[in-house]
């Protein structure tokens, strides 16, 4: 067994991680044509919702490219953009193909402070907006739900702006969680961890497992100071489907008892 690799970042520029998941699409037939949402009602509300989210990325990068100071950060919302275009043309495909299932896999990111304590969340969902890190600073950027996995690079992607991450985030967990199926079931699944200096991929590993889970936990960011590294964990954990309550608070609830770090000291008094 091969010990997980481990990356000291020093202080890392801007806009210097991207976290990235990708999968096949569920095949229909010999001709591979892939399935889509699952019934047409979600389909032209994603298409509705996606056609806003394009025009508000249009609007932002007008503006970037109106200053000189800022006018680096188009790239990387042009990449956004783009997504989303792409998700539009999966979208006229299912409306066109009819009404499919697919796998979905969501990968999001828990965020934690010195304590151990739970901060918040980057999610592609819409769910408890009280734990929903706000991304107006740009920490944490997300590409959005994907649910075919007919994305051409990465289906779902997070942008890690470490620079502007909140002083209270001292631990950072990349997670993927799959919504519908066991991950020995999906085929072709693969998680990277890449550096946008010259994109290189610092970790990255296929989704298999012959277990019945749809947790993955990726890798750890860590603060030391001024200072962060990434190490990888690359563990599956099932999740109990009997618990009737949120999701995302199941995953948080063994993140905290799994991996998130407390001081000794916090540990001893417990």
């Amino acid at each position: 067994m091969t010990s997980p690799r481990h990356f000291d970042l020093g202080t890392p520029r801007p806009f210097n991680l991207r976290v990235g998941v990708k999968w096949d699409p569920i095949a229909r037939d010999e001709l591979n044509t892939y399935y889509g949402f699952a019934d047409e009602a979600t389909a032209r509300a994603a298409f509705a919702s996606t056609q806003k989210i394009i025009n508000v990325y249009t609007v932002i990068i007008k503006l970037l490219k109106a200053t000189f100071i800022l006018e680096t950060f188009v790239p990387f919302f042009e990449r956004f953009r783009g997504y989303k275009i792409a998700a539009q043309k999966d979208i006229k495909n299912f409306l066109s193909e009819g009404k499919l299932a697919s796998f979905n896999l969501d990968l999001c990111c828990y965020c934690y402070d010195k304590y151990g304590d739970f901060v918040g969340f980057i999610s592609p969902v819409m769910v408890d907006q009280q734990y929903i890190l706000k991304q107006d600073q740009l920490a944490f950027m997300h590409t959005g739900d994907e649910q075919t996995g007919a994305a051409k690079e990465y289906d779902e992607e997070i942008l890690v702006n470490i620079p502007a991450i909140d002083p209270r985030i001292e631990q950072i967990f990349f997670v993927i969680h799959s919504v519908n199926h066991s991950f020995k079931d999906i085929k072709g699944g693969l998680w990277a961890v890449i550096s946008t200096q010259g994109e290189k991929v610092l970790m990255s590993l296929p989704l298999e497992t012959a277990s019945d889970c749809r947790l993955h936990v990726i890798a750890q960011l860590d603060r030391k100071g001024t200072s962060w590294s990434l190490t990888e964990i690359a563990q599956y954990h099932p999740l109990d489907k009997q618990k009737q309550i949120p999701t995302y608070k199941t995953i948080n609830a063994l993140l905290m008892k799994e991996f998130a770090q407390k001081p000794k000291a916090a540990v001893e008094a417990s």
